[in-house]
């Protein structure tokens, strides 16, 4: 499963929940390292190749599809963020790997799951990683610049990750972010403008950790 979870526009995934198995997970829900979730679909199998199809997921909805309360159909028909990403992934190894995001007009029909298919339903949620958290800014903390790969992005969760000759940075950007953050491209090399945040338990007022605000981006 080298490919299916160390996608480059993705980055590496780590399987949640598989639902569907034949010699090998063909329909299973996923996150990667800025904590993006997604439901991974084997849509076509061919003797040159695999297609795969990602589509990218709230957790709100990601729950609902486990409920049993959508259809997989409309998970990959009707996606939230209006795209998918389909990779085709070679059975010979020394094959080229190729994805991109298309809309789901840019596909047949018969790629998508019938939509009369639904998950057996689950009987507890899944839940999010951190709970009572509140994000307060250090007043004395300056903005810095930072160049590397951006090796993680999520518009669904605002979650961004850079990695740097020295070290990764990561952590979230405001939902009013600027075209240069919502329209950057994973593995391509950014100077970005950062600054370091606070994380604080809503209740104890201790620090949790510290994390990063994404201000800017600009193209090496």
């Amino acid at each position: 499963m080298y490919n299916i979870l160390n996608n480059p526009q993705l980055g590496e995934l780590e399987v949640i929940e598989v639902y569907e198995y034949f010699n090998m997970p063909l329909l299973f829900s996923c996150k990667n390292l800025v904590d993006s979730f997604y439901i991974a679909l084997c849509a076509d199998d061919l003797p040159e190749h695999d297609m795969w199809l990602y589509t990218e997921i709230s957790l709100k909805r990601l729950n609902l599809l486990r409920f049993g309360s959508i259809n997989v159909h409309d998970v990959f028909a009707k996606p939230e963020m209006g795209r998918l990403l389909k990779a085709t992934i070679p059975h010979n190894s020394s094959a080229e790997f190729n994805s991109k995001y298309v809309t789901p007009e840019e596909l047949n029909e018969n790629v998508f799951p019938p939509v009369n298919k639904f998950l057996v339903p689950k009987k507890t949620p899944l839940m999010p990683q951190t709970n009572s958290i509140k994000i307060i800014e250090e007043e004395q903390e300056k903005p810095f610049s930072i160049i590397g790969n951006l090796i993680g992005l999520s518009l669904a969760t605002n979650r961004f990750e850079i990695q740097t000759a020295e070290k990764p940075f990561k952590g979230y950007f405001q939902e009013d972010a600027n075209y240069s953050i919502k329209n950057a491209t994973i593995n391509r090399q950014y100077k970005a403008t950062i600054k370091e945040v606070l994380k604080k338990n809503e209740v104890t007022d201790s620090i949790v950790k510290i994390e990063h605000l994404l201000l800017n981006l600009e193209e090496v």
